[in-house]
Formats: C-alpha cells, structure tokens, sequence
C-alpha cells in the first residue's frame, strides 16, 4: 500500500484483499477499519489520533500499544 494522505482521518478497508499497511500512519487518522481482511500486523499506532478501530474477523494475534485518544475498539 502507498504511502497515506497525512490529513487522512478515516481509513476504511473492509473487505479488500490488502494484506498490509504502510509502516507509518497519519498524525489526523482517528478511525481504522480493517474487519474481514487479510492484515495479519499493525503498525506503530501511537502516533495516530485514533478514536475507533476495528480489526473484528482478522488474523492479527496481537495489537500493538493504543493511542490515549482510543475510545472504541473492535476485536
């Protein structure tokens, strides 16, 4: 995947075939969708402005440490 709009506040990749992202996410992201897809790792997440992810029906063993801002997760 390419690298991602800096100003980029939603990122919504369910049910794609994409299989990672890039290894740095943008400072303004605040939600991550990535249920029913192929992503088996996370980048760093601290970074980010992240108030909702969701990586429901994945094959992510584990979530690296989450932002403070965080306010819903699904798993």
């Amino acid at each position: 995947m390419p690298p991602l709009p800096a100003g980029l506040q939603k990122l919504n990749i369910c049910e794609t075939k994409i299989t990672e992202l890039p290894p740095i996410l943008p400072r303004a992201l605040r939600c991550l969708s990535l249920s029913d897809t192929a992503i088996r790792r996370l980048p760093d997440l601290l970074e980010t402005s992240l108030v909702m992810m969701a990586v429901e029906r994945t094959v992510i063993k584990t979530l690296p440490p989450l932002p403070a801002s965080i306010e819903a997760l699904y798993i």
